[in-house]
């Protein structure tokens, strides 16, 4: 948390005190210290409050690309996510960068993780969208992703013994001008006898 209590000012080598703005604000906390330093008349007590309440709920807040690191994805992955819906996009303050909350690393983690066991994006927003207290929903969701699944199993293991005997007749042949799995592939049926 930043502190809210303004810093000496800044000595320079021949002993005199800095009050220039030489070396531009690069924090909150310094444009924090810069403003009660520098215009102690602009802040009461009670906007000095309200400013630092503001400053510290700002550290809550992340840029994109703190957000992509603290989420362990890539810039344009938010982005992305953005354009499809699944995360909102922040308004940009005037003259200033985006601000996204925190929360949104659990959420990007979520969608992740929906995503490692076969949702697709569309079907991500439709479950962030129902969130929680629509288990029924959730589970209805779920038991048709898993029908799904193992149908594109099924169709896998039939095409992997059709390719498996295509392979031993290939072996079958040997070297010939006429390769019999090229052949039954492009469906010539004398390829086959």
């Amino acid at each position: 948390m930043v502190s809210c209590t303004p810093r000496a000012t800044r000595v320079l080598s021949n002993g005199q005190a800095d009050h220039t703005r030489r070396g531009l604000l690069r924090s909150r906390s310094s444009a924090l210290r810069y403003s009660l330093k520098f215009r102690p008349a602009a802040l009461t007590r009670g906007r000095r409050r309200r400013f630092c309440r503001r400053l510290n709920t700002m550290s809550d807040l992340l840029t994109i690309g703190k957000l992509a690191a603290a989420a362990n994805v890539n810039v344009e992955t938010i982005r992305f996510y953005q354009r499809k819906g699944l995360l909102p996009e922040p308004p940009r303050p005037p003259g200033g960068v985006r601000r996204y909350p925190r929360s949104l690393v659990s959420r990007i983690g979520f969608i992740k993780r929906a995503k490692l066991v076969g949702f697709t994006l569309r079907e991500i927003g439709e479950l962030l969208t129902l969130g929680d207290g629509h288990c029924r929903q959730v589970q209805q969701m779920t038991e048709l992703k898993l029908a799904s699944i193992e149908a594109k199993l099924t169709d896998l293991a039939v095409m992997r013994d059709a390719l498996s005997e295509l392979l031993v007749q290939c072996r079958k042949q040997g070297d010939s001008a006429h390769c019999t799995l090229v052949e039954r592939l492009a469906g010539d049926p004398a390829a086959g006898e």
